[in-house]
């Protein structure tokens, strides 16, 4: 909202508070005042990224992403194959790192594509930090899909995998406002 930036934008003048660049980068990406403005952001996550990398780091992978051209999927590929994260390392490095969402997004990712061990390892590295990748592991654990678990992975339905992609649609913000708390 504009109030929201706002306030990024007076903490960030104080100078004492690099967290406002990253909200501030976040109003840019989204156009919290008007139309999303790239440059802005980019900005903002420069100034974050001396005292915030791994931060800095996905708020850069947000926002390439966001400029990347829509994934077409190619004639004979499977209606349920998910496409490749763009620019997947700066989001690997930033979650090596320790942000928290960056390890959530490497997480949905590795359960889109059932690699459901890999999602178990992210959702741990943030759990500590995110109620919302304690419940994913819950989650993992509760489908028969997580390693510890002995039961058998129910197969995908089309609602499952309907709520999958309209999950990660809100989450990640594709048409819809993204929702990055949690």
């Amino acid at each position: 909202t504009a109030l929201a930036q706002r306030w990024f934008e007076q903490a960030a003048r104080f100078g004492r508070e690099p967290w406002a660049y990253g909200g501030l980068a976040w109003c840019y990406i989204d156009g919290c005042t008007g139309p999303p403005d790239p440059a802005a952001a980019a900005r903002a996550i420069e100034q974050l990224r001396p005292r915030h990398p791994a931060r800095a780091d996905f708020l850069h992978w947000v926002l390439a992403r966001r400029q990347t051209p829509l994934q077409v999927a190619k004639p004979g590929m499977n209606q349920d194959q998910v496409l490749e994260l763009p620019n997947r390392q700066l989001l690997e490095r930033s979650a090596a790192a320790g942000d928290v969402h960056a390890n959530i997004e490497l997480g949905m990712d590795a359960v889109a594509n059932d690699r459901f061990e890999q999602a178990e390892q992210y959702f741990r590295r943030a759990g500590p930090n995110s109620q919302a990748a304690q419940d994913d592991l819950q989650q993992l654990a509760a489908r028969g899909s997580s390693p510890i678990e002995l039961h058998p992975r129910t197969p995908r339905t089309a609602a499952a995998a309907e709520a999958l992609a309209s999950a990660r649609k809100y989450h990640r913000g594709s048409g819809v406002r993204g929702n990055f708390t949690g």
